[in-house]
């Protein structure tokens, strides 16, 4: 791949959804050291006053008055910054820590890489405190899938397999996409040694059994728990052949992920009406953006 990216072709695409303004400031400014320029993608309701942005360059606040699904967002962002000439994006949410260090390392990375990856992610520290410690001997690892926040993404990339589902508008976006970029050829790296403290949510939390075993349960509200089930089944049926089978993979998810939220989490009546409703709704075709009235 005869490629020199620079810190100048690469951009953050930062979705936000009523945005806690004190780690929106912080991760500014991690941003402004590692790329040209940030764009906020806004899904509030109400626009964030002028004066919180006030002493950061080089971004572009994107306002929706409206919550329009994280794909939706997302896609709003890469568009605005293709238009504008970037070549990589690194996507983020708002409660995760911009990775210092990791933007550069990526960018090394694609510049001596064959024009088959298309994402390069860090590797993940999903708990709090938890050691660095590198899952594989190697540099690099060839993964199924990415998490959104943190993966720097190659536009063109993107474009090929026409960017995220908007349908889906929440859960499961990510999925989607590297595994739709996945049957187009694509390779997802993760560098091993490179990290990133990511959010598991403002609810998760983490289960330890007898002092030995930690998981997470997702300990979601119970819309949530709608659009894993409906989208994870509609991922199941779409890429359920080689050279991307990964239908028991995300089967065998929802059956944990429902024994988990029976035994540990509250709520469970709501959230088990959520589960079906969303089972009934994959089978009718129904996607998009639903209420809580709805459920």
């Amino acid at each position: 791949m005869d490629m020199n990216y620079t810190k100048n072709d690469v951009c953050a695409i930062v979705v936000l959804y009523n945005p806690s303004l004190s780690i929106l400031k912080m991760n500014m400014e991690a941003m402004q050291k590692s790329v040209g320029k940030a764009y906020l993608v806004d899904n509030s309701d109400h626009e964030l006053p002028p004066c919180e942005l006030y002493g950061f360059e080089n971004f572009t606040y994107i306002p929706n008055h409206n919550n329009l699904g994280i794909a939706k967002a997302l896609n709003i962002g890469v568009s605005r910054a293709a238009d504008d000439g970037f070549k990589l994006a690194i996507t983020m949410d708002q409660d995760s820590t911009f990775p210092e260090g990791f933007v550069s390392r990526a960018l090394d990375y694609y510049n001596r890489a064959d024009d088959k990856v298309a994402i390069v992610a860090p590797n993940m520290l999903q708990f709090e405190g938890a050691t660095k410690t590198s899952e594989a001997s190697c540099a690099e690892t060839t993964l199924d899938y990415a998490l959104t926040s943190g993966s720097l993404m190659r536009i063109d990339a993107y474009q090929q397999v026409g960017g995220f589902k908007d349908f889906l508008f929440i859960d499961g976006v990510d999925m989607e996409l590297c595994y739709n970029l996945r049957k187009s050829g694509f390779l997802i790296i993760r560098l091993n040694d490179a990290f990133m403290q990511h959010s598991l949510g403002n609810n998760a939390k983490e289960i330890k059994l007898f002092g030995l075993y930690l998981f997470s349960v997702l300990n979601e509200n119970y819309i949530r728990y709608y659009y894993i089930y409906r989208n994870y089944l509609y991922l199941s049926s779409i890429y359920n052949q080689e050279p991307v089978n990964e239908r028991w993979n995300l089967i065998g998810s929802l059956v944990k992920t429902f024994f988990k939220m029976l035994f540990f989490e509250p709520d469970k009546t709501r959230k088990i009406k959520s589960i079906f409703r969303g089972i009934k709704d994959y089978s009718s075709n129904k996607f998009g953006r639903i209420s809580s009235e709805y459920l």
